[in-house]
C-alpha cells in the first residue's frame, strides 16, 4: 500500500530509511599493514544536531537545498477501485557547505491543468523528512500514493516538490560523515501489484549504530531518467547498523516496469536520534 500522510502502509515490514547520503570517509592505514576500521571510524553526536532553523533553500553561506532530478509513473491499480498508484522518485542536492538536518520534503501528483490527481484524506501532501544532508551531496526521496485511476490516462502528470524547513549545522567532518550503499538486485515478487524486494549493502564511517529513518528507493529506466521511488519506513535494528550486511527493503506496491535495475538506487535514512515525538498520527507529521 503506497505511504502516504493519509494512508497508512500495510508492507511486511512497512514501506521504506537516510538519508544520509554520500561522502566516503578514508580508512587510516599504517604503511606496512591493512586499514583498521576500529582506528579510522567516526564517534557520532550521542544526541539530535543543533543549529539554526529556516528556509531550506536558504543556508546561512547563501547556498541550499534544491531539486535536481524527478519522476513519476503511474502503475495499474490493485486494490482500491477507482485508483492507481504513482510512484514518485526525486533528487535533492545540497548547494551549501552546511549540512541540512532534518529536512522536511513533501509531493504533490498534478495533471496538465495543476490540478492534484490524489486521493485519501489529507487533501494531496505526502511528508517525509531526510535526516542529514551534506555539504554538496545528492540523496533521493522517493514515494508512492494512491491517485485518481484517471490519471493512468491523462495528458502528463507531473510532480510537485515542496523543501521545507531545515536545521542549518556548521559541518565537522570529524562528526558528521555519510554513509554509502551498493545496489545488489531486485526481486519482483507480483509483477500484477508491482512489489517487490530491494537489497543492497550500507557502508557506515561511523564506530555504532545510528537511529534508523527509513530507507529510500529511486528507480530509473535505461536512459538514467527517474521514473518512480518508494519510501520503506521499517525502523529495526540493524538498517543503520556498522556491519557490511545485505539489507532488504520491502516494496508492496509502485515498481513501475521499465526500470532498469542496475540503476536503481538505494538511501538509509540515518540520524542521530530518534524521529521527533508527535502526539499521534497526524497531517503534519511526516511519515518516517
Amino acid at each position: 500500500m503506497p505511504a502516504s500522510i493519509r494512508l497508512r502502509p500495510t508492507v511486511p515490514a512497512a514501506l521504506a530509511v537516510v538519508l544520509v547520503a554520500a561522502a566516503a570517509v578514508t580508512a587510516a592505514c599504517s604503511p606496512d599493514s591493512e586499514p583498521d576500521p576500529a582506528a579510522s571510524c567516526i564517534e557520532a553526536p550521542d544526541r539530535p544536531l543543533t543549529g539554526t532553523a529556516g528556509p531550506s533553500a536558504e543556508a546561512p553561506d547563501g547556498g541550499g537545498l534544491r531539486v535536481v532530478e524527478s519522476g513519476v509513473t503511474i502503475v495499474p491499480p490493485v486494490r482500491r477501485l477507482g485508483s492507481a498508484t504513482a510512484s514518485i522518485g526525486v533528487i535533492v542536492e545540497n548547494t551549501s557547505g552546511y549540512v541540512a538536518y532534518r529536512t522536511r520534503v513533501s509531493f504533490d501528483v498534478l495533471d496538465g491543468v495543476g490540478d492534484t490527481v490524489v486521493i485519501g484524506d489529507g487533501g494531496g501532501t505526502v511528508l517525509l523528512e531526510v535526516p542529514l544532508l551534506l555539504p554538496g551531496a545528492r540523496s533521493g526521496v522517493g514515494t508512492a500514493v494512491y491517485v485518481d485511476g484517471a490519471a493512468g490516462t491523462a495528458d502528463r502528470v507531473e510532480v510537485d516538490t515542496t523543501l521545507g524547513a531545515t536545521t542549518w549545522v556548521e559541518h565537522r567532518p570529524d562528526e558528521v560523515a555519510g554513509v554509502t550503499t551498493t545496489h545488489d538486485r531486485t526481486t519482483i515478487v507480483d509483477a500484477e501489484s508491482h512489489s517487490g524486494i530491494v537489497y543492497y549493502r550500507m557502508v557506515s564511517p561511523y564506530c555504532t549504530g545510528l537511529f534508523t529513518r527509513g530507507v529510500g528507493t529511486i528507480f530509473r529506466d535505461a536512459t538514467g531518467q527517474i521514473v518512480g521511488g518508494s519510501i520503506d519506513g521499517d525502523k529495526g535494528p540493524g538498517r543503520c547498523g556498522t556491519d557490511q550486511r545485505e539489507q532488504v527493503t520491502y516494496i508492496d506496491t509502485g515498481i513501475p516496469s521499465n526500470i532498469d535495475d542496475s540503476r536503481t538506487e538505494s538511501y538509509p535514512y540515518c540520524d542521530f536520534g530518534p524521529a521527533p515525538s508527535s502526539p499521534g498520527w497526524s497531517t503534519a507529521a511526516p511519515f518516517n
